[in-house]
């Protein structure tokens, strides 16, 4: 393994920190969030950060309160409203007040957040398909499995 994975150093003492399931499962998030927002960029969404991508991902196609995206998220509701505003700014969502509710907000996408939401599945189809080449088929289908079942652990 590389000493550097996407800004995560790899310390030697001890080893236990950088060779453990979870952070391995990071690293190839990290690696996975890199090809995707360097495929967005290629794309002509050049502003777009991971960070962004953090975000977007916890947002319904047809919006969702701030607070739920904070839940989801595992962050404050402050963090969610600051990067809100990054995405605000660079177009990709609005906030709207929620009818059920006066007091809350809802963060949907706009036109141009839903054209990198569309623009996300040639990337993540072609970025599977890295993978698959490197891991092979039978093992790509069998890790997918295995995630899918590990999504739902430890069960609540």
């Amino acid at each position: 393994m590389s000493d550097l994975y996407r800004g995560l150093k790899k310390d030697q003492q001890p080893s236990f920190r950088t060779e453990n399931f979870g952070r391995l499962l990071l690293v190839a998030l990290n690696n996975w969030q890199q090809a995707l927002v360097e495929g967005l960029q290629a794309k002509g969404f050049e502003d777009v950060r991971t960070s962004h991508i953090s975000l977007l991902r916890h947002i319904d196609m047809d919006g969702t309160r701030i607070t739920e995206i904070a839940e989801r998220a595992g962050i404050s509701k402050q963090a969610v409203g600051q990067l809100v505003t990054i995405c605000k700014a660079l177009d990709l969502v609005m906030t709207e007040t929620d009818p059920s509710d006066r007091r809350a907000k809802i963060v949907t996408f706009t036109e141009h957040g839903r054209r990198l939401i569309h623009e996300q599945q040639a990337i993540i189809e072609a970025t599977d398909n890295a993978v698959r080449a490197k891991i092979g088929d039978k093992d790509f289908e069998k890790l997918r499995r295995q995630l899918a079942m590990l999504s739902d652990w430890p069960e609540t």
